[in-house]
């Protein structure tokens, strides 16, 4: 049986008998979770899926844990529990985009970016951007953006990077997340704000 990874994007109940889950082929996912252990939110998870059963709810068995963001939790919880809670947010069931998938397993390396508000900023707007929830905006059109958006996260945080858009990538932001109709349930909204204040 082929073995499936997804990343824990939420648990739905005290037991954490149903998961939310990003996977890499199926999208997102809520998983009936028939394993014993809990399974912590944010971990790279593998496990194999109920053979007579597809579609966005599913029974899933054999959990493992692959990995988990134990420097970025340690450093930047509420950096993490942002991310987890957008994705879980404006992914819609059933929805996949590999692209997504292969931006959140920068949550799984350690390195400066983490302690870098800038480097964090810049991982929401290329989050958003993929996840097409941004209003029409000047910023969009600025070349500094626009290259930013277009490189790979990986190749980012490898650079000095100037500043000075900083607080244009700010509003950009918090304008992203107002325009969502349900931004007001986002428990961590705040991060953006003490993003702001660093």
């Amino acid at each position: 049986m082929n073995r499936q990874r997804a990343i824990v994007l939420k648990n739905h109940s005290p037991k954490r008998s149903i998961l939310s889950l990003f996977d890499r082929d199926a999208g997102r996912i809520d998983a009936i979770n028939y394993a014993v252990a809990t399974v912590p939110l944010g971990a790279l998870i593998e496990y194999v899926p109920h053979e007579h059963q597809r579609g966005v709810q599913q029974k899933i068995t054999d959990i493992q844990l692959y990995d988990l963001p134990l420097e970025l939790a340690a450093r930047d919880i509420m950096f993490l529990h942002h991310v987890l809670e957008l994705c879980h947010g404006l992914i819609p069931l059933g929805s996949h985009d590999q692209d997504v998938f292969n931006l959140l397993q920068i949550l799984y390396t350690s390195g400066h970016w983490i302690d870098e508000s800038i480097y964090k900023k810049i991982f929401l707007s290329k989050l958003l951007v993929m996840l097409g929830l941004y209003p029409e905006s000047v910023i969009l059109h600025h070349a500094w953006f626009l290259q930013i958006i277009q490189t790979p996260f990986d190749e980012i945080i490898k650079c000095d990077l100037d500043r000075e858009n900083e607080e244009k990538l700010d509003q950009w932001l918090q304008t992203c997340i107002a325009s969502y109709p349900e931004a007001s349930a986002f428990k961590t909204i705040h991060f953006l704000k003490k993003c702001r204040e660093l």
